[in-house]
C-alpha cells in the first residue's frame, strides 16, 4: 500500500496510467524479483475493525507513505501485526519525491505521513527536526548506507504491546509487536524514482531482508 508512484505511475487519468510507454518504477521491478505483489486500497474489512480478506491472507506488508488511513485501518493494522505479520513501513514527515501535481491535488503522493495513531500505539512518537540540512545524506544501517532527505526521527515511550529499538540516528526503529514485528523508516527518499539506483537498491534490499527475514 502506497501513495507513491511505485505500483502505478503518476498520471492525470487511468488511460495515461496504463499507457504502454509508461516506465516501470525501479522499486516495483526490484520487489517483483522475489515477491508477488498484491496492491491494497484498504486494510480493514468493510464496516469492521478486522483486517480485510486480502491482508488477512498475507504474512508480509510493505506500507510506503500511504494516504491517510481510516481509524478502522489503524486497528486492523495493529491487529494484523500483533497476530504475527511482518511490516516494513516508510513514514516520511516531509516527502521530497518530485510530483507533477501541486499541493492539495489528490493525485499527489502524501506529503506528510499521517500515521501518528498507530505509531503512538506502539510507543513510537515521530518528530521532524526543522534544523537539519535541506540536502540529501546517508545514514549507516548495519553495513549499508540508507539515503535520507529531510528525514524524521523517533522517540520511545512505554507501550503495552510493543518493544522498540532505535537505530541509525533514531531514523529507523525495529519493534516487536505481539507475535509480529515492524521495521519503520522515518523517511522515504530510498524509494524515490530518481534515487541513485545502486545505493538505493542495496539499501532497499537490506531493509527488506531485515523486515521480512523469515521469507529470505
Amino acid at each position: 500500500m502506497t501513495s507513491l508512484p511505485i505500483y502505478w505511475n503518476e498520471a492525470a487519468g487511468l488511460g495515461e496510467m496504463l499507457a504502454d510507454d509508461q516506465h516501470e518504477h525501479w522499486v516495483r521491478q526490484q520487489l517483483e524479483q522475489r515477491f508477488e505483489l498484491v496492491p491494497l486500497d484498504i486494510l480493514s474489512a468493510p464496516d469492521r475493525l478486522e483486517p480485510n480478506d486480502e491482508l488477512a491472507d498475507l504474512d508480509l506488508l510493505l506500507l510506503a507513505q500511504p494516504n491517510a488511513l481510516a481509524p478502522a485501518d489503524f486497528v486492523a493494522l495493529d491487529n494484523w501485526v500483533k497476530g504475527g505479520g511482518k511490516l516494513l513501513l516508510f513514514a516520511d514527515p516531509m516527502l521530497t519525491e518530485h510530483s507533477e501535481f501541486g499541493l492539495g491535488d489528490r493525485r499527489r503522493p502524501q506529503d506528510m505521513a499521517l500515521l501518528g495513531p498507530v505509531l503512538m500505539r506502539w510507543g513510537l512518537p515521530q518528530f521532524y527536526d526543522e534544523d537539519q540540512p535541506d540536502t540529501p545524506r546517508l545514514v549507516t544501517y548495519g553495513d549499508t548506507a540508507i539515503p535520507l532527505h529531510n528525514a524524521g526521527r523517533f522517540e520511545i515511550l512505554p507501550a503495552e504491546t510493543a518493544t522498540c529499538e532505535l537505530l541509525s540516528e533514531r531514523v529507523i526503529a525495529y519493534c516487536a509487536i505481539g507475535q509480529g514485528s515492524a521495521l519503520i523508516v522515518s523517511d522515504a527518499a530510498v524509494l524515490e524514482h530518481e534515487a541513485d539506483s545502486a545505493i538505493a537498491g542495496e539499501a532497499l534490499e537490506k531493509l527488506l531482508k531485515n523486515a521480512f527475514n523469515s521469507a529470505q
